[in-house]
């Protein structure tokens, strides 16, 4: 009997209590957190600081599955500001891919949030639609 990785490959023995990843998947994820720490995380630290005195924002209540990059929000029962820097909406599945940016923990993080869920976004009406950073 074997197991599989998160990315479907067969690993060589089960190992109950460890993670399923293969050895490219992690290679892969340091070399994205190397590219987030490095580059991502000072540029939307810098956004995230100026945040609060933009005068020029729109805010409003639109499901998870409208998020652009560049804009923040904010979810029911958590005071946290989520800084968008990255969306990956793939129309056809439950979940909407984030990449955020937590000022209060400095951290750039993964997130999976219901394509239906509303959120209460703020967006610099400058923007328009939507920008990256």
């Amino acid at each position: 009997m074997t197991a599989s990785g998160y990315c479907e490959q067969q690993l060589a023995v089960p190992n109950p209590g460890a993670t399923n990843e293969c050895a490219l998947c992690r290679r892969h994820w340091q070399e994205a957190e190397v590219v987030r720490q490095t580059y991502t995380a000072p540029k939307v630290r810098e956004r995230a600081r100026w945040w609060p005195q933009r005068r020029e924002l729109e805010v409003f209540d639109v499901r998870a599955s409208d998020l652009n990059s560049a804009d923040v929000y904010t979810l029911s029962g958590c005071d946290e500001i989520h800084h968008v820097v990255a969306v990956a909406d793939r129309g056809r599945e439950s979940h909407t891919e984030l990449l955020v940016y937590l000022l209060a923990d400095d951290e750039v993080l993964d997130l999976r949030v219901r394509r239906d869920r509303l959120l209460r976004i703020q967006r610099p009406s400058d923007l328009g639609s939507g920008s990256s950073l």
